[in-house]
């Protein structure tokens, strides 16, 4: 099972269509490389007829101010336009983790309605994540896997993206599943997957599109799980965003992506209209 569940209504599928592997699908379950071609199949024209449909999960949150980004320039924008241009530098020059104990303090446990200032953005694997000293992530290990977040709700934001974007990178994906995905039967079957993903990779014809975080949306929130859709744009189509559901649990001491036991993140992602009911959050 994949970390997006496709439906099974037959098993034809568009020749164009990043679905069109399934050992490909299944062999990476948390890999972000899949997040980012799944999100690409979806907003360039293989996923619902309706370019407007409304998340899947209705919206809580309020279109807000464009927040700033005080250290280090670019603010967040609003709704995506074709003229956004995406990154190409790091937009961080000195902010970074460091390997060590985790001494984070809890921080605000409010779930505001503005993105949080004094951000700086970092690149993992080409695409930019959040760093705050009084969020996060506060540690790396040996292996670079990023970690120790505040126990907040913005804490679990700063923990979806950086954890996400980790998992791009197919010969580390064990240890960001093992280090970034709570215990259970889906992170067991993510693991099995990853590790056979490893061993024998299956190619697949397409390219890889460039993706960036843009946004996010609380769902749900209580103090030790939260359901969150992420917003992220795909490089070819600035115009166009994908919610994707991600339900981070505290575990260990740490915010971590809750897997479903078959080993999926959510369901398809929602192509969004706008950012609408987001908070608009993005390093450029």
């Amino acid at each position: 099972m994949a970390i997006f569940s496709k439906s099974d209504d037959g098993d034809e599928m568009d020749g164009d269509s990043l679905w069109e592997s399934r050992g490909f699908i299944a062999s990476v379950i948390v890999v972000v490389a899949v997040v980012i071609c799944g999100l690409a199949w979806l907003v360039l024209g293989g996923g619902g007829d309706d370019p407007n449909t409304n998340p899947t999960v209705d919206p809580t949150g309020v279109p807000t101010e464009t927040p700033t980004v005080e250290p280090t320039g670019p603010p967040a924008t609003a709704d995506p336009t074709p003229t956004d241009p995406l990154p190409t530098d790091p937009v961080s020059p000195g902010a970074s983790p460091r390997p060590g104990a985790c001494t984070i303090k809890p921080g605000d446990q409010r779930m505001a309605a503005t993105a949080p200032t004094g951000v700086f953005w970092r690149f993992e694997g080409g695409i930019l994540v959040p760093f705050k000293p009084t969020v996060g992530p506060l540690v790396h290990d040996s292996s670079g896997v990023l970690s120790c977040f505040a126990h907040s709700p913005i804490g679990s934001v700063f923990a979806a993206m950086n954890s996400l974007a980790q998992a791009q990178d197919a010969q580390n994906a064990e240890r960001v599943i093992r280090a970034r995905v709570a215990p259970g039967p889906g992170r067991d079957r993510a693991l099995a997957d990853a590790r056979l993903a490893r061993i024998s990779p299956t190619p697949f014809v397409g390219g890889k599109a460039q993706v960036q975080f843009v946004g996010y949306k609380y769902v749900d929130c209580s103090t030790n799980r939260c359901v969150l859709s992420v917003a992220v744009q795909s490089g070819a189509e600035v115009d166009k965003v994908a919610g994707l559901v991600v339900v981070m649990k505290w575990s260990g001491g740490d915010w971590k992506i809750d897997l479903r036991s078959d080993g999926s993140i959510s369901g398809d992602p929602d192509v969004l209209g706008s950012l609408d009911g987001y908070v608009r959050f993005r390093g450029a």
